[in-house]
């Protein structure tokens, strides 16, 4: 849970940091263009020139702020779509944990079951291994080191 939270912290900042990226770059496109026409503009007579600089500019305000609205709705339909699919991934996480749970509940279950005669199989053998061996073998750690001298 906690890495899915982190997926999603990392892809929201990703999103965010290319949302200001691409802001960046319409409006270097855009002023670029602007730079252009009043370039071109400036070739005219001297009044004209004025004129159309002063149109320029303004089209080029309103174009600029119609183009980042536009491009503000679809990275606000990205954020929402990310959402909604963190949501969605949430949601099927939080739909499998019980069965997840219940699953590894049984197989708990099931070994601590078989535990007691798993020990009492152990013992047995350690029993007749002993009974072969004219020297049994050491059954804890204190007992193999205390031969080891």
């Amino acid at each position: 849970m906690l890495l899915f939270s982190m997926h999603y912290v990392t892809t929201s900042s990703n999103v965010s940091s290319c949302c200001c990226r691409e802001k960046k770059e319409l409006k270097r496109q855009m002023d670029r263009r602007r730079t252009e026409k009043i370039n071109q503009a400036k070739t005219k007579e001297k009044h004209l020139a004025e004129e159309e600089k002063i149109e320029i500019n303004k089209s080029y305000v309103n174009e600029v702020v119609q183009n980042i609205k536009r491009l503000e709705e679809t990275q606000t339909k990205r954020h929402d779509q990310l959402v909604e699919q963190h949501n969605d991934l949430l949601q099927e996480i939080q739909d499998q944990k019980p069965k997840l749970q219940a699953a590894v509940e049984a197989e708990f279950q099931e070994k601590f079951q078989r535990l007691p005669g798993e020990i009492r199989d152990f013992l047995q053998d350690r029993k007749l291994e002993g009974r072969g061996h004219s020297k049994s073998r050491p059954s804890t750690p204190h007992e193999v080191l205390s031969e080891e001298d």
